[in-house]
């Protein structure tokens, strides 16, 4: 008997054919499902392994029975008048017929249609046409029984957001853009509009006691489709916490096909601590520093690093806290940055792996010393790790604009607004970018995009009324489009100051006097400047070519300066009002 003739007879090798391409398609659809449906990476192992074992035993069975028209029958023995009228037809017969040729040719073509994406297409709407992957995370709804659990439910959300972010191939948009939506839901085709995305996570936190409940679903906003969702019930731990944020962050990536590093799997990984008391205390310490209270928040920042030494992300928070302080006016002692210094380098040394730590060393290195070089390298290795991490992004942005590189600084605070479209301080600084560049034209939209996101704000107005006068040298305009803005509430000055520089530049003494008798202050003084009132007589009537009337305002204006320096020596608003008086 011939081996081959009898396999022939017995349809072995078309079963053999037929069982290999339709394993093969259904490996192929496994994996497919492992890239865009979530699911588990293990099923792919167990349907391998279960099809290589069940390729013997279809073998078995083809050889032992035969698939006919008359139903399942066993299969004739050679000897007997049937198998040998059989055999000699299968000696005539091809190896494959026709029909299993088309069967696994069609079930292979199917396979590898389905790892092509020939058969089925990513996700709707995961990016934008240029192909970019973005995301909004939208404020976590709290479902605890107490309200004060918010700080701990928009801890969450924010410590998502920063997993999110460290992911290069997700655009993900800044806690400022999305926060808003808390107190003004909107439908989420108008969210993704604003935002400039396509898809959006929304989610909602319970806490109870020593239970937390975490709900999320993953949704494709141009068409309402869910892409996804989970619910998360555990025991409070920050443990099982951060498991949950990890696997949330998996499942988001795997949905919208992003492609995840070695580096960023372990980024996301992450358990920066394992205590609860300190990880409510650096949930607390964040709460107060978004809402501006850097004291508060550098209290609760201690606390979280006194209780765990080892956690990095408090000490990268705590470091930040401070250099605030020193930046804003608030504490300019040598004491506030050296506890700066400690904590951005303590966060540096638990986890350099982490951009948090290298934004707090690019903050200090910035606030304390105005050291631009130092300050970039640790704020580029930032970028490095978290692309989507809108604090350091503008950070950058900034220090690139004070080094007198207008170009390079519009493309970063670009980058800083595709992140927080609807941040003002983004927007604005874009626009102010754009001024410095003297691109004038592209400079009006941006800030009337401010004006719209901070109506109250007149900084913004101020600056559109000066274009005329630095883009064409046209004082007139400037004064009459200053002078349509009497119904401004003008706190911080800045229509104020900006009125007395449209005399100076006219040389307008009269003007200027009628300007600064309208104050009421002897000082006007904000972030970015502290100006006397007798300082600015004086630099008028230098101006205007008049020193001796000038030499008393300013002498005063020097005595003061020199008083108030003796408290503050390194403020450099008292040292540049000074330069200018003397």
């Amino acid at each position: 008997m011939n081996l081959l003739n009898e396999l022939k007879r017995r349809k072995v090798l078309q079963v053999a054919a037929v069982y290999a391409s339709a394993l093969f398609a259904i490996l192929e659809a496994v994996d497919v499902g492992i890239e865009a449906l979530g699911v588990p990476a293990g099923v792919l192992r167990f349907v391998t392994i279960l099809g290589v074992a069940g390729f013997p035993v279809a073998l078995g069975l083809a050889w032992l029975f035969d698939l006919g028209r008359g139903g399942i029958r066993a299969t004739a023995p050679a000897r007997t008048e049937e198998g040998r009228a059989e055999l000699a037809a299968a000696e005539e017969a091809s190896l494959l017929d026709t029909r299993t040729l088309l069967i696994a040719g069609a079930l292979v073509v199917f396979g590898l249609g389905l790892g092509a994406g020939w058969v089925l297409n990513p996700p709707p709407g995961t990016g934008d046409p240029d192909g970019e992957l973005a995301i909004a995370v939208l404020p976590f709804e709290n479902r605890s029984a107490e309200d004060e659990a918010i700080f701990f439910v928009d801890g969450i959300h924010d410590e998502l957001l920063n997993r999110l972010s460290g992911i290069g191939a997700l655009r993900v948009i800044a806690r400022s853009s999305v926060m808003g939506y808390r107190d003004d839901p909107k439908p989420l085709t108008v969210v993704a509009s604003e935002l400039g995305v396509q898809t959006v996570l929304q989610g909602g936190v319970q806490r109870a006691a020593d239970q937390v409940r975490v709900s999320v679903q993953l949704v494709d906003a141009a068409t309402g489709t869910q892409l996804w969702a989970e619910s998360y019930e555990e025991t409070l731990s920050p443990v099982r916490l951060f498991a949950i944020q990890r696997d949330v962050s998996q499942r988001i990536a795997v949905a919208l096909q992003a492609e995840l590093t070695p580096g960023e799997a372990t980024a996301i990984a992450d358990v920066p601590t394992e205590s609860q008391a300190a990880y409510d205390a650096y949930l607390r310490g964040k709460r107060d520093y978004f809402a501006d209270d850097f004291d508060s928040a550098a209290e609760h920042l201690a606390d979280a690093v006194a209780i765990d030494p080892g956690f990095a992300s408090a000490w990268a928070r705590l470091s930040v806290a401070h250099s605030s302080m020193y930046l804003f006016f608030m504490d300019r002692s040598d004491a506030r940055l050296e506890a700066a210094r400690v904590a951005a380098e303590r966060a540096v040394a638990l986890s350099p792996g982490s951009a948090d730590g290298h934004v707090a060393m690019g903050q200090y290195h910035y606030v304390a010393f105005r050291d631009y070089t130092r300050a970039l390298a640790s704020l580029d290795r930032a970028a490095a790790l978290s692309p989507s991490g809108y604090d350091g992004t503008l950070l950058r942005a900034a220090i690139l604009r004070r080094m007198g590189e207008p170009v390079a600084s519009t493309e970063a605070f670009s980058h800083a607004v595709s992140l927080d479209p609807l941040g003002v301080n983004a927007v604005s600084n874009l626009a102010t970018s754009l001024l410095v560049a003297r691109v004038y034209e592209a400079a009006i939209p941006d800030l009337r995009r401010a004006l719209e996101l901070s109506p109250g704000w007149p900084q913004y107005a101020v600056s559109l009324a000066s274009i005329p006068a630095w883009r064409d040298g046209d004082l007139e305009a400037y004064r009459v489009r200053l002078d349509s803005l009497t119904e401004w509430e003008d706190p911080q000055g800045f229509i104020a100051v900006a009125r007395w520089e449209s005399a100076y530049l006219d040389r307008d003494v009269a003007r200027s006097d009628e300007v600064l008798a309208t104050w009421g202050v002897d000082v006007l003084e904000f972030q970015t400047y502290h100006y006397p009132v007798d300082l600015l007589h004086g630099l008028i009537r230098l101006a205007a070519g008049d020193p001796g009337a000038a030499r008393p305002h300013l002498d005063d204006a020097i005595g003061a300066l020199e008083r108030n320096l003796e408290e503050a020596p390194d403020d450099p608003r008292l040292l540049a009002s000074l330069g200018h008086a003397r």
